[in-house]
């Protein structure tokens, strides 16, 4: 891809899915070897829907009743398959005009975000989010 300004960008994709993809399809190819590696391996992932308003960032994660999407399949999946002993830990961001908002702050009340703050550890050389709520 070349920018506006002449920059070459090159970018490496692991899955394309055309418009005729399914939930399922999605979910079977791309998310479950996730899943499965972080029960199996205790290894994270970040899923990451990117696109434009009203391009079905929202229905590939949540789905609806009769088609299940990203998330509830993925919760689904782990909670069949977790050890005993094991703990999750979850929580959902939604990046929107360059801030960065918890979803799960108020769950029942989507209208209603908590802006929280993308920061840098110098010390552990990663990002957080701060104030962020997990459950």
């Amino acid at each position: 891809m070349v920018s506006a300004e002449g920059k070459t960008y090159h970018y490496k994709f692991n899955q394309i899915f055309n418009k005729d993809s399914t939930q399922f399809d999605i979910y079977f190819n791309a998310i479950q070897p996730l899943v499965n590696d972080l029960i199996e391996n205790r290894k994270c992932s970040l899923i990451f829907s990117f696109g434009n308003t009203n391009s079905g960032k929202t229905f590939t994660i949540s789905g609806n009743t009769t088609n299940p999407g990203i998330l509830p399949n993925s919760l689904s999946q782990i909670f069949t398959l977790k050890k005993i002993d094991s703990e999750v830990i979850l929580n959902c961001i939604e990046i929107y005009n360059e801030n960065v908002y918890d979803i799960f702050h108020n769950i029942n009340n989507q209208s209603e975000k908590k802006k929280v703050e993308l920061k840098f550890n110098s010390r552990k050389n990663s990002f957080y989010i701060k104030g962020m709520i997990y459950f």
